[in-house]
């Protein structure tokens, strides 16, 4: 059978790609997911590239998504590649590589980067992209309740068992020191210019992180039509000295991502805002995504988060003197959750 790659029109070829995603990669890709991160992203348009079979019938797509990334002292525009997916009866290495080859080599010698899923990863290893690094996820229990039930079954035996646990769990929260003059709440408008300042200020200590300007803040967590987040900011009188976006998500809550000019004075109280906001609303566990040598990971284990599964990240580019800028040392990249494609 002999398969065409081509690249999208997102206008033209709209309704299709918004088929062939909700069939062949989520119920949820529907028609307002797609308008807002292939056509509304503050830092341009998507791109896509599909398979067709010789009857002109989709059988494979494959999205490159624009970021704008500071690499040392610059802005330079880095595409995250997802929303891959191949029709169920065409799932052969053939037409996967195929489709993906084309997607990295129209990208010229722009930065790309990837959070593959176990079927991907042969892929890239085909292709020769490197494996960047390890995300590591984080997690720490807000809620004793289903631990504990896994354990004592009857609802009423295990209730005071219930109360003593999350009264030491809320307790741990409560002996976290905040530094005076500090204060957190919940940022409930649109992030204005005080958001870029932030921004511009690395005290991450890595030199490849993503732009998180205010226009990128409302588009990626206050407009997202997905998922629902919670902006808590820490500030000094009225300074903004940082701030943490929750996404809330039952069991799969989590910290989407972390800014902040005074780390040591900010991000202890801003996780422990962030755990009571989630507790309050009945949440069990609160979940943490970073690359193992992130500067967060600190933070995250004296707060009471541990470590469990790893998955990988690849990053590639066509251009192999951009080596000397770190591009592939996973020590030099600051990558959380809210870094996916949506």
């Amino acid at each position: 059978m002999a398969v065409t790659i081509r690249a999208a029109d997102l206008n033209r070829d709209r309704d299709e790609l918004v088929r062939f995603l909700a069939e062949n990669l989520a119920p949820g890709a529907h028609a307002s997911r797609f308008d807002w991160l292939y056509l509304e992203g503050p830092q341009g348009q998507a791109r896509a590239w599909m398979a067709v079979d010789e009857l002109g019938r989709t059988i494979g797509l494959a999205a490159a998504f624009p970021r704008d990334f500071w690499v040392g002292n610059r802005v330079e525009q880095v595409w995250v590649l997802g929303d891959f997916c191949i029709a169920k009866e065409h799932r052969s290495l053939g037409p996967a590589l195929s489709l993906q080859r084309t997607c990295l080599e129209s990208l010229d010698n722009g930065i790309c980067y990837d959070f593959p899923s176990p079927s991907m990863l042969p892929i890239y290893r085909r292709l020769g992209v490197p494996t960047l690094g390890q995300h590591v996820r984080y997690v720490k229990l807000l809620k004793a309740d289903e631990k504990i039930l896994k354990f004592v079954r009857n609802r009423f035996l295990a209730s005071p068992l219930i109360q003593i646990g999350n009264w030491t769990l809320a307790l741990g929260r409560l002996s976290e020191s905040i530094p005076d003059g500090v204060t957190f709440s919940l940022h409930e408008e649109e992030c204005g210019e005080e958001f870029d300042a932030i921004d511009s200020s690395n005290t991450t200590g890595h030199s490849v992180r993503g732009l998180r300007n205010a226009k990128y803040l409302n588009w990626r967590y206050l407009r997202n039509p997905l998922r629902e987040y919670r902006l808590i900011t820490a500030r000094r009188g009225s300074r903004l000295m940082g701030y943490a976006v929750v996404e809330v998500d039952g069991p799969y809550s989590m910290i989407a991502d972390v800014r902040t000019i005074d780390p040591e004075n900010t991000i202890p109280g801003l996780l422990a805002c962030a755990e009571g906001c989630l507790r309050q609303m009945g949440v069990g566990h609160i979940n943490a995504h970073l690359l193992e040598h992130c500067s967060l990971g600190p933070y995250l284990r004296r707060a009471g988060f541990y470590p469990r599964e790893r998955v990988p990240v690849v990053a590639y580019t066509k251009d192999e003197t951009r080596s000397l800028s770190g591009i592939h040392d996973s020590k030099t990249w600051f990558l959380l959750a809210g870094d996916r494609e949506s």
